[in-house]
């Protein structure tokens, strides 16, 4: 036991004066260059591995990454484009809204300015587009589950109204005699509200001109009470000789009536 540890004492005194001890002993400041050296070769390998990997990144994910941004950029412009444009109809919507209710408000008074002549009860704002006002008042429905088209209404509508010298009373003489009624296809027109135009042709004998005058006036001139029985007709063209005001004339009357549904 004794023999090993004086074995060890004189391999660790060896150690001690080897030229490598001594060399690391009498040169401190070489021995931390050469420290300093191996960092700073590690750092290098470390840039020129990062180096790497950007030009990777930058080459391979950076393009997917800016047209990700640009088509998620474009989306959202698109979508407040769109926003812009609803908002902008919720405001046409709602001005539009105010003005039926104003219409229906005065709906008396326009229909007693129409037929009667008393005008005084209309205000400044719906006396300045009247036409317009008249036409919706006197646009309805025609619609009719079973046929489409609600004949009978439009039928009733000529019968009782248009084709009287004083319309919608009973007792009042015709001012012609219906001979042919022809109803063709609805048309969708679009618009601030969507409704339907029903071209319908109509032959009809009057005895004079003054027959005719009255057919004529019942439509442009005349707003029905029974807000049920009311139909909005344009007339699109009117046949008839004027050169024989004072006979009797078979005359064909083309008319679009205009409905929601």
């Amino acid at each position: 036991m004794q023999e090993n540890q004086e074995l060890i004492n004189s391999l660790l005194e060896k150690q001690k004066t080897s030229a490598y001890s001594q060399q690391v002993a009498m040169d401190p400041e070489e021995n931390q260059l050469l420290i300093t050296r191996v960092v700073s070769a590690k750092y290098k390998v470390y840039v020129i591995i990062l180096l790497i990997l950007g030009v990777l990144i930058g080459t391979t994910y950076l393009p997917d990454a800016q047209r990700h941004y640009e088509s998620v950029n474009a989306r959202y412009e698109a979508k407040q484009a769109e926003l812009t444009t609803l908002q902008q109809q919720v405001n046409e919507y709602t001005s539009y809204k105010a003005e039926l209710e104003s219409i229906g408000h005065y709906e008396d008074a326009v229909m007693d300015c129409i037929n009667t002549g008393n005008c005084e009860n209309i205000p400044a704002l719906i006396s300045g587009d009247l036409r317009s006002v008249v036409s919706f008042v006197q646009m309805g429905d025609l619609s009719s589950e079973k046929m489409g088209i609600d004949e009978q209404k439009i039928l009733k509508n000529l019968d009782q109204y248009l084709i009287k010298n004083e319309p919608g009373t009973a007792s009042s003489s015709n001012n012609g005699k219906i001979q042919l009624i022809d109803m063709g296809e609805p048309e969708v027109i679009e618009g601030k509200v969507k409704f339907y135009k029903l071209p319908i042709e109509i032959e009809i004998t009057f005895d004079d001109k003054d027959d005719l005058i009255t057919f004529v006036d019942n439509i442009e001139s005349y707003i029905i009470p029974d807000k049920e029985n009311r139909i909005l007709y344009v007339i699109d063209e009117v046949s008839y000789d004027i050169m024989a005001y004072d006979e009797e004339q078979s005359t064909n009357v083309s008319l679009s009536a205009y409905y929601f549904r």
